[in-house]
């Protein structure tokens, strides 16, 4: 039976991480998988067929005086999968006051849910038992919350049971305590979070304030940012051992399989830095505090720079089922960038941190605690409040723009950038239109150049609009650039003359890079049928994306172009690479260059099935405004704003029903 003492601990995490701090008195709707309205803090779905959940609700709303007839047609809208809230206002404001009045019933309904968590639990003790493994709280809060995500488990037994659940990525078998940090291991191993990094740090502070309600020394411990990643891909070792004695440079592989090398140097007590860089390439360096390191070498956590926001952690594998390393970068934006390392880098790197003379990080009987880096706090609407710690450090937009694009290169999310990283570019952008002299182009110069590869339209147009209105202050400011810098500028911009000598026009006439990927499943085709020039003087692709239903039928045929702000799909504002791209995260839009007849939007694209993109990102679907060409992204154009808006309704509809695919192709038009 699940333990009393920790059932507080389990309530406040499934709360935490179903509604947060908001009322379970409430309908709501997550717009994920099949879901339709829910309610209460377990946030019981009427779409889901649970009988306790549907029966909840019409005894609330009988309770409140609503007719019978009136619950069913309630029911009919609530039940099936729904992305926004159907009801009108007054029906939505009549639903909530009845189950603020029946909070009784929504309680006793969220602990019929609760129970059968519980009894899932039971099992998963009971499994463990027959081992000789026990569960630390932690670990059963961990559980709690994956059954609940996930339903009655099936994997995790069979890994309690000390088997290969075969899961996304390798695991350690469990052992014979299965703490906090396994089930960490263990669920970012899953394919869910594999698929979805970014959700992991929601889930570690939905834990963590678990704990907090178990009080004690366990309510101090930290978030523990730890590793995910794809399959292990190991990298070649070191030849020679690091100098300084203070210092230790490994070679490793980021998760999307890059060389990297990575550095770690004590500078005080608990201070130090770290460096991230590709090989033959700048690195990143973070200077870092608070370092606290277990002593047996296993672990090393750390603050970086940038406010609080950053988080750096180490942890190594657990011998003898594993000798990898895994270094995670995570905190500001959510998520976590794995670089993986192979023995004997293993070794060196455990004695370092085991005898660099760091603060201890002390093992309890409960769990591992670590320090405390970052107050993760999910679900945040406003971007402005998620930047204020960083914003209130930063004396100079430029710089803090500049620093955001760096860390966002460690962990890509489209939705990162525009929530986080996008506000401070239009923070700078509006003080370089308004005070264009060469010292603030210079400085606005820097975030261009380190957006290399980035296709954010701010950027580039506002670059652009500076070169045309301030030509002389623009070329002067451009001159102060270190060489490095000043080809970085004029590659973003499409110098022919700085392409051709870094090698980057030609592109021969490769068929597979004409053509792309290859997949099946499509719900969208891009085909190029031409090209033309555009005002900046390079092609532009011109085609047709044709949208397919699930059973292949063609719902809908639009004139799309892309590029027209670089040579070709090498460079960044050039037309998208061709290739397999999976389409997500609708929004709307105001930016110029997205918004054409009065209708703007956007949709994420991301390259998979093995889509070389030369090192460009933040590519998108959206209205092809302005005149015609693109920054990188597929623009849908239009001589009205229907076919516009019907191209938005149908990404969205097959969204709903699961995983969206484009192709784009440009045939011998690219060669």
């Amino acid at each position: 039976m699940v333990d009393n003492a920790i059932k507080p601990a389990i309530r406040t995490a499934l709360r935490f991480h179903e509604i947060g701090n908001d009322t379970p008195y409430r309908i709501s709707f997550a717009g994920k998988g099949k879901s339709g309205g829910s309610f209460g803090f377990m946030q019981g779905d009427l779409a889901a067929v649970q009988p306790d959940v549907t029966s909840t609700f019409r005894d609330a709303m009988t309770r409140a005086g609503m007719s019978a007839q009136k619950i069913n047609e309630l029911l009919a809208l609530l039940s099936k999968h729904q992305i926004k809230n159907p009801l009108s206002a007054a029906d939505t404001a009549a639903v909530n006051q009845a189950l603020q009045a029946a909070h009784d019933l929504v309680d006793a309904m969220d602990n019929q849910i609760l129970q059968s968590v519980y009894r899932d639990l039971d099992r998963c003790d009971a499994r463990a038992a027959a081992h000789q493994r026990s569960i630390e709280p932690k670990g059963v809060v961990y559980m709690a919350l994956w059954i609940n995500m996930s339903g009655p488990p099936t994997k995790l037994l069979t890994w309690l049971d000390g088997d290969d659940p075969h899961l996304a990525r390798p695991v350690p078998p469990a052992g014979t305590t299965v703490s906090g940090d396994d089930m960490e291991d263990y669920l970012a191993a899953t394919n869910y979070y594999v698929e979805n990094p970014q959700n992991l740090a929601h889930l570690h502070a939905c834990a963590a304030k678990g704990m907090e309600a178990l009080g004690g020394a366990v309510a101090d411990a930290a978030v523990p940012i730890v590793a995910m990643a794809a399959a292990v891909n190991l990298a070649a070792p070191m030849a020679a051992p690091p100098t300084p004695a203070d210092m230790v440079r490994i070679a490793a592989k980021s998760a999307d399989g890059g060389d990297y090398i990575v550095s770690i140097q004590k500078t005080g007590g608990d201070t130090g830095a770290i460096e991230f860089g590709k090989v033959n390439a700048s690195p990143s360096r973070f200077d870092v505090s608070g370092i606290k390191a277990r002593a047996d070498g296993t672990r090393l956590t750390c603050s970086a720079t940038l406010g609080t926001a950053v988080t750096c952690a180490l942890r190594a594998g657990r011998p003898p089922t594993s000798d990898g390393i895994e270094i995670t970068i995570g905190g500001w934006f959510g998520g976590t960038t794995v670089y993986t390392v192979s023995h004997p880098d293993f070794g060196r790197l455990q004695t370092f941190i085991a005898q660099a003379g760091f603060p201890v990080i002390a093992r309890s009987a409960r769990e591992d605690v670590v320090a405390r880096a970052i107050d993760v706090v999910p679900g945040i609407a406003d971007p402005q409040q998620a930047l204020a710690p960083a914003r209130a450090l930063a004396a100079d937009i430029y710089d803090d723009a500049v620093k955001a694009i760096e860390l966002w290169r460690l962990q890509k999310s489209s939705s990162d950038y525009d929530a986080k990283v996008n506000p401070l570019v239009r923070n700078a952008a509006a003080r370089v239109r308004q005070s264009p002299n060469v010292g603030e182009i210079a400085r606005w110069l820097d975030i261009q150049a380190s957006a290399r590869g980035i296709a954010d339209s701010e950027i580039t147009e506002t670059t652009l609009a500076l070169r045309a209105a301030k030509s002389l202050e623009f070329q002067t400011a451009l001159q102060q650039l270190p060489e490095a810098a000043k080809l970085r500028v004029n590659l973003e911009l499409g110098d022919r003359s700085d392409q051709e000598n870094a090698g980057l026009v030609s592109l021969g006439s490769s068929a597979d890079l004409a053509t792309g990927a290859v997949a099946t499943d499509l719900s969208g085709v891009f085909i190029a049928q031409g090209k033309f020039i555009s005002a900046r003087n390079f092609p532009v692709m011109k085609g047709a994306l044709t949208l397919k239903d699930r059973n292949g039928a063609i719902v809908g045929v639009y004139d799309v172009n892309t590029g027209g702000g670089a040579p070709d799909f090498r460079s960044t504002n050039g037309p998208i690479p061709p290739g397999i791209y999976r389409l997500s995260t609708y929004r709307p839009r105001s930016t110029i260059g997205m918004v054409l007849h009065g209708v703007g939007y956007s949709f994420d694209l991301d390259p998979i099935s093995g889509t070389k993109v030369f090192g460009r990102s933040l590519f998108r679907l959206h209205p092809d405004g302005g005149s015609p060409q693109t920054n990188g992204c597929l623009g849908v154009r239009s001589d009205t704003a229907a076919p516009l808006l019907q191209c938005r309704d149908q990404l969205r509809a097959l969204l709903t029903g699961g995983t969206v695919q484009i192709s784009v192709s440009y045939g011998t038009w690219m060669t």
